[in-house]
């Protein structure tokens, strides 16, 4: 990009340069910059976190905790955490949340159970 055009354009490339310098300042400290907690909860979203997740571990501003939870802790389901660990990735926490059924009830028991745990989980987390 050339940096000499219009005044939006010269402020996206000061910041291009900025982030650049940033990004290798961290690199060479070797000090994470953000500790990112990444939820996955089944298949269907990890799949679609793959190239990000992927794209995060290679990247020394970013120290990645995945936090897996859902139908990944159940046999059910396959157990499906088995594959994030199975693909290279750590998983650092896991959360069991879900309770067995499917009626209204055990569904609605499952969402006030998730909340519970995550607000124990955020309040003891140290993940941005």
């Amino acid at each position: 990009m050339n940096c000499s055009s219009t005044a939006p354009r010269q402020e996206l490339c000061l910041f291009n340069h900025q982030y650049k310098f940033k990004r290798t300042r961290t690199a060479i400290l070797g000090k994470p910059r953000l500790n990112i907690g990444i939820l996955t909860s089944s298949r269907a979203d990890y799949g679609i976190y793959q190239p990000l997740l992927h794209a995060l571990s290679k990247d020394p501003i970013f120290k990645m905790d995945i936090i897996a939870f859902g139908s990944h802790l159940k046999k059910a389901f396959g157990y499906t955490v088995n594959q994030i660990k199975a693909d290279g990735f750590e998983v650092k926490y896991q959360i069991d949340n879900l309770i067995q059924g499917d009626s209204a009830l055990d569904i609605s028991k499952s969402y006030g159970n998730t909340i519970n745990l995550f607000a124990e989980f955020w309040n003891k987390s140290h993940t941005n």
